[in-house]
């Protein structure tokens, strides 16, 4: 602890908030993730920085908010990674994840064009790969179907 009083700006605690709220999410305690992940969101930094943290943020939380059944806001997170620009780039499987998650909310609210939209950016960056099978065939017979 000593040796991070000196560092400049919130990096640690960020990355400390950011750890908790993904342990908390994995043993299923989602309140305290959200917390922890919502705090963490705070602490970045406003012009985004290059290194991914915003990108790992956002993701997690979303994640955090899924589990607790709140679309909108998880949406809301992952719409903010597709804003990340060159970040992305550091975090390629959370972007492309998100794209399938988004197309997810879509389709669970009713909004059947912005499912189609997201699930087919998906399978531009997925289709071929060896990632996320299912949820590679569900977007495939989503699209398929409508």
């Amino acid at each position: 602890a000593e040796l991070t009083t000196d560092l400049p700006g919130p990096w640690v605690e960020r990355g400390e908030r950011t750890i908790l709220g993904w342990i908390a999410l994995r043993e299923g305690d989602g309140s305290t993730a959200i917390a922890q992940l919502e705090a963490a969101g705070r602490l970045l930094p406003a012009d985004g920085g290059a290194d991914g943290n915003n990108v790992d943020v956002h993701y997690r939380l979303a994640q955090a908010y899924l589990s607790a059944g709140e679309l909108e806001k998880a949406g809301e997170e992952l719409k903010a990674i597709l804003d990340c620009g060159v970040q992305r780039v550091t975090q390629p499987v959370e972007y492309v994840r998100s794209l399938f998650l988004l197309g997810d909310i879509a389709e669970k609210s009713g909004d059947s064009q912005g499912a189609r939209d997201f699930y087919q950016r998906f399978l531009d960056h997925w289709s071929d790969g060896d990632m996320d099978r299912d949820r590679v065939q569900q977007a495939r017979s989503y699209l398929s179907a409508s």
